[in-house]
């Protein structure tokens, strides 16, 4: 296939340059696969094309304002960087214009709190940045950021919340999930009462968006690859014939079992940014034998046992107790009492050193004072790694 199979003429008066104030009275074109015939509609006529039973799976990405204007320290040469995914700590990988005036070593300041240096230079005009700033990083962004829409729409936009679907909830999108934006809440509602089932993944929108096609033939353009996460409660529905239930009704279970005390959920907590987050809760089973009753005793997954022996016991402490989320990588506990909080890892069996190598990496990355701990069943006396304690688990249930 050749890029001119593709062109078609599109009126620039066709391109619609700011939103609708309501989202879904946009137009909605309709082919019919088996007649061929196309239609005119709304798009809140979606719901007439939607039947019980369905799945209807939207991503929940979020989009960051990931385009910032600076200028180099040096000469002051005005610097756009566009912010297209976090690679570890404060190291972005970013696309800049003009590529050709950022050296490594090249320093960009957009504020008094926010400048970055160029610590890679890639092909495509890709840049790695370190990141440097004064306050709390995402706060900062908010700020003096701005949403990185498309090169044919040339008004600014006024509100940054229309550039976001009205469920997007997982931070790390360079770029919207444009056919997600014509969803309303009433929409989304109507469609639930219909007993469709609306399921969530997370797929972060990165440079594939940005990067024109150059090459003639289609199929020889480089694509490149992008974040997503699937729960096995989506894998599972959607694998499931004649699913029943949605993503409200599991959640209202869970509640109900929270309520009873068979479950504890556990938040999650942003360690760099301090703050808890509304991304997937996880939920600890205050008795393993529900699940052994249900389940069986064959194929056990001693971490995952380990993890809820530990975060039971956390809780019988006296600890608030959360998910730690550190840049891409999971702190499987974050306790807090009081003025005290321990950083905590839970593992089978750490003997060995790709498995010690992937518990560690993640404690080592955090930069402030508090205790941080490996808890694993090692059958040894406890001793320490860079500043890390290592238990063995049942001497840490004996203290």
């Amino acid at each position: 296939m050749k890029t001119e199979d593709f062109n078609f003429y599109l009126p620039e008066n066709l391109i619609a340059q700011t939103p609708l104030l309501k989202r879904d009275s946009s137009r909605l074109l309709v082919l019919d696969k088996n007649t061929g015939e196309v239609c005119h509609k709304h798009f809140y006529d979606v719901i007439d094309y939607l039947n019980e039973g369905d799945a209807l799976v939207l991503n929940d990405t979020k989009v960051i304002p990931a385009r910032l204007i600076g200028t180099k320290v040096d000469t002051n040469a005005v610097i756009e960087v566009l912010m297209l995914r976090n690679i570890e700590d404060d190291i972005w990988e970013c696309l800049t214009k003009p590529a050709k005036r950022i050296k490594e070593g090249t320093i960009v300041k957009f504020s008094d709190k926010l400048k970055c240096i160029c610590v890679n230079v890639l092909d495509e005009g890709i840049r790695h940045f370190k990141f440097i700033y004064d306050g709390i990083f995402m706060e900062i962004l908010d700020e003096l950021g701005s949403m990185p829409l498309p090169p044919y729409i040339h008004e600014k936009l006024s509100d940054k919340e229309l550039y976001q679907t009205v469920y997007a909830k997982n931070i790390g999108s360079a770029a919207a999930p444009t056919a997600g934006l014509h969803f309303t809440r009433e929409l989304l509602d109507k469609i639930e009462k219909k007993k469709v089932n609306i399921l969530y993944i997370t797929l972060h929108v990165g440079l594939g968006t940005f990067r024109p096609v150059n090459v003639e033939d289609v199929t020889k353009h480089k694509m490149h690859s992008e974040y997503y996460e699937m729960s096995d409660e989506v894998a599972n529905k959607l694998n499931e014939n004649n699913i029943n239930t949605n993503d409200k009704t599991i959640a209202n279970y869970m509640n109900y079992l929270c309520d009873a005390f068979a479950f504890y959920k556990i938040r999650r907590y942003d360690i760099q940014g301090k703050r808890y987050l509304s991304s997937v809760d996880k939920y600890y089973l205050v008795d393993q034998t529900f699940k052994y009753a249900k389940l069986g005793t064959k194929n056990m997954n001693y971490g995952r046992i380990y993890e809820n022996i530990v975060a039971i016991e956390l809780l019988r402490r006296g600890y608030e107790v959360y998910v730690g989320e550190l840049y891409n990588a999971e702190i499987d506990f974050v306790a807090m009492k009081m003025n005290e909080k321990i950083y905590i890892q839970v593992s089978d069996n750490i003997s060995d050193d790709k498995t010690f190598e992937r518990e560690v990496r993640p404690l080592l990355k955090i930069k402030d004072a508090y205790p941080k701990m490996i808890i694993s069943r090692t059958r040894h006396e406890d001793y320490q790694y860079e500043g890390i304690q290592i238990y063995d688990l049942a001497n840490w249930l004996l203290k």
